[in-house]
């Protein structure tokens, strides 16, 4: 039998979150309680947001490797600086991995990661952010309860060297969350 007033995933987020209030905690543990299609999927989110905790949005090629080792759904997205590019972040995906490309990172000392709306408003800040030189990429994971924040998500890369100015790139991703 499918459930007639399913919890969101967002809620099941602030409920692993400890967000909640009293009240809605108190909702959605008597549902919880009650629906085995949503405990399941509560059991889900919380799986996931395990394997994410500790993680900032930029993460190495390890870290990611250790979530694919997870068994989690993964999808990879390569991203090309200064071409405004769409995702959809589909129901069934834990994470969405963006790899940001055409990176020049030899010689790179230090790469600042800066997370914003198009408005400009800073979302997230990583100033040393992990970085592969040979790669050529910054690799950005995406998880559902990310759809709180602005769709219209920016990646502004700073690339740092030695006696130089540091090199920008910036990726206009919007993200839409099906539901």
């Amino acid at each position: 039998m499918s459930c007639a007033t399913p919890l969101t995933d967002e809620q099941l987020v602030a409920y692993w979150a400890d967000d909640l209030d009293e009240a809605a905690l108190a909702q959605v543990e008597e549902h919880l309680f009650a629906c085995d299609e949503c405990l399941a999927n509560a059991t889900h989110v919380q799986q996931v947001a395990q394997a994410f905790r500790g993680l900032p949005p930029v993460i190495s090629h390890a870290e990611l490797a250790a979530l694919r080792a997870r068994g989690l759904t993964i999808v990879d997205n390569d991203f090309i600086a200064e071409r405004r590019t769409p995702v959809t972040f589909e129901r069934h995906v834990d994470f969405m991995i963006h790899h940001l490309t055409g990176l020049d990172l030899t010689a790179a000392e230090r790469v600042e990661v800066i997370v914003r709306d198009e408005s400009g408003k800073v979302m997230f800040e990583e100033p040393i952010a992990p970085f592969d030189p040979q790669s050529g990429e910054i690799l950005i994971a995406c998880q559902r309860h990310f759809a709180a924040f602005p769709p219209d998500v920016v990646f502004d890369v700073r690339v740092h060297r030695a006696a130089a100015p540091p090199a920008l790139s910036t990726f206009c991703i919007p993200h839409v969350f099906a539901s």
